[in-house]
């Protein structure tokens, strides 16, 4: 290992020279401060730059501002707004305290919810016997499908008898008009038809 004072060599691995005592650097030392020594002059460098593109700047504004053109003035950055804190609404909402129901709305709410009471036997019966009276039908079925109030077995009852109406009302009419356009037609079959019947029987 040469001595970088005196220049005497040296055995490998000693840490002072035998000649005039200064310290030997190894070669990681030495590697280490030849690092440091271009990272310092690296910084000096990018220093001198940053400080010679101010003065470019500074000079260009100088004589932009000679010439009498406005120059707009550079406004400073805007200050970054802290993201505001996330909140869980719905969390906040299930968290309320629950509506006040007044007493009468609870009641009503019951027995909205309430299960509905079956009919008994008796009761289609009755049911059945008043539905079968001509007129009076009509005003108990028409009452009992669309009242308010009504028990919904009862309502369900009414309108099933309605649909069994309304069928049989079309039923007929069908009937009609096939009569109407083909009674000479369907006579002569019935005439025919119950005289085979008689020669049969003869």
């Amino acid at each position: 290992m040469i001595c970088p004072t005196c220049g005497k060599l040296n055995e490998n691995g000693r840490a002072y020279c035998t000649e005039c005592g200064a310290r030997l650097l190894d070669p990681a030392e030495k590697a280490e401060r030849a690092f440091d020594a271009a990272l310092e002059s690296v910084s000096d460098a990018a220093e001198a730059t940053v400080g010679d593109a101010n003065d470019t700047a500074a000079n260009i504004y100088a004589s932009v501002s000679e010439t009498g053109i406005p120059v707009a003035p550079v406004e400073p950055p805007k200050p970054v707004e802290a993201p505001k804190p996330y909140v869980n609404h719905a969390a906040l909402a299930s968290n309320k305290p629950a509506p006040t129901v007044k007493k009468s709305e609870e009641n009503t709410i019951k027995i909205k919810n309430a299960p509905a009471k079956p009919l008994s036997t008796w009761g289609f019966v009755w049911r059945t016997f008043l539905f079968l009276i001509p007129i009076l039908n009509l005003i108990l079925l028409f009452s009992f499908a669309f009242s308010n109030g009504i028990n919904p077995n009862s309502r369900s009852y009414a309108r099933c008898w309605l649909i069994y109406m309304l069928i049989g009302a079309v039923m007929l009419i069908a009937c009609a008009v096939v009569w109407y356009f083909f009674a000479p037609q369907i006579a002569d079959y019935v005439s025919n038809f119950a005289a085979n019947l008689q020669s049969l029987v003869n």
